[in-house]
């Protein structure tokens, strides 16, 4: 069985707090015989992990009796049935300063009790995709939205992609004037893997609207589970075209009941070196170019097909591996909105 999950804490855990969190975590999972990874931040916990059905169960019981106030609302997102080799090995939880990269730790963080967006069951997310004056974005990163995205029916919902390298250009792009004149007065959607991406920035679109009079949206939902649930409620597909980019040993998600011709159709990732119609990411392959802004490596995972040529090419040549982003010439807007002065 495989466990999803993440529970976000407010207030945030003192520095006491957070290591007795983290021991205890530690703790249930050598008691429960648990394999996996996970993030323990002042802020929460976030977990991908592995284990028997019957020990999974118990170990998120055991979450609970530990803390009821906490963990009685966490949405513990269960796969029975996985095959044995996608186990993880070990368990490893990493003390971090937050759950996802957003550069938002502390007091920068908006808050989710005052700010947080609305949760939208399956049915209902699917149904405000079908609705004029809505936006929906991608709160994911862009080497995951290559192979697997929501497509709105004409006439419904306008998808937007952030084009993140990491999450830490979300604060920036949603900043931008351009983004914001393309929410303003619309209803907003997002959505993202399993859900906890999309609470921090839900929470953070709605503390710059109330920040900023002039500029006002209709509402901000996001959808409980994120795209896991979504293709659970519907297995055919819904409104979803590709895979569901997964960090675990799965690699991604397909509708259930979509034949792999079907999912063929949908497509439109490809190798960066031959460009062949290719929508797998094995082997680890990372970007090589250099971001002008910053000067950094870019290095974002890239999708490199087995075909013997470019896997060699690949292996021997790596300085030739270019993201989508990077071939475009796709720069992060720089400004990100003053959260502590809002």
């Amino acid at each position: 069985t495989i466990c999803l999950f993440y529970q976000y804490k407010e207030p945030s855990w003192t520095t006491r707090e957070h290591k007795a969190a983290l021991n205890k975590v530690q703790q249930l999972a050598k008691q429960y015989a648990i394999t996996g990874r996970g993030r323990c931040a002042p802020e929460g916990l976030n977990c991908t992990l592995t284990a028997s059905a019957n020990d999974i169960r118990a170990f998120c019981y055991a979450l609970r009796a530990w803390d009821p106030d906490l963990f009685n609302p966490t949405d513990f997102k269960l796969e029975d049935g996985v095959d044995d080799s996608k186990r993880f090995r070990t368990f490893t939880l990493r003390k971090v300063d937050e759950l996802v990269g957003y550069t938002l730790d502390g007091v920068r963080a908006p808050s989710l009790n005052r700010h947080a967006g609305r949760h939208l069951e399956a049915p209902d997310y699917h149904k405000q995709m079908q609705q004029k004056d809505t936006v929906i974005i991608d709160v994911r990163n862009a080497y995951e939205s290559d192979i697997g995205r929501f497509a709105p029916p004409a006439g419904g919902a306008t998808l937007l992609d952030p084009k993140m390298r990491t999450s830490s250009d979300f604060p920036k792009w949603l900043n931008a004037p351009e983004t914001k004149e393309q929410l303003k007065d619309k209803t907003v959607m997002m959505y993202c893997t399993g859900g906890i991406r999309c609470e921090r920035a839900t929470a953070l679109l709605n503390q710059i609207t109330d920040a900023e009079p002039e500029f006002e949206t209709k509402g901000v939902v996001m959808v409980r589970g994120g795209i896991e649930r979504y293709l659970k409620t519907f297995p055919e597909g819904g409104y979803w075209k590709g895979k569901n980019y997964l960090f675990d040993k799965r690699m991604e998600q397909a509708p259930a009941n979509k034949t792999e011709e079907a999912l063929e159709k949908d497509v439109e990732s490809s190798c960066c070196l031959c460009q062949r119609p290719y929508a797998h990411y094995r082997g680890q392959h990372k970007c090589a170019k250099l971001i002008p802004s910053s000067g950094l490596s870019c290095a974002v995972p890239v999708i490199v097909c087995d075909a013997t040529e470019c896997q060699n090419i690949a292996t021997t040549e790596p300085q030739k591996l270019e993201c989508p982003l990077c071939v475009k010439g796709y720069q992060t807007p720089n400004t990100a909105p003053d959260l502590v002065g809002q």
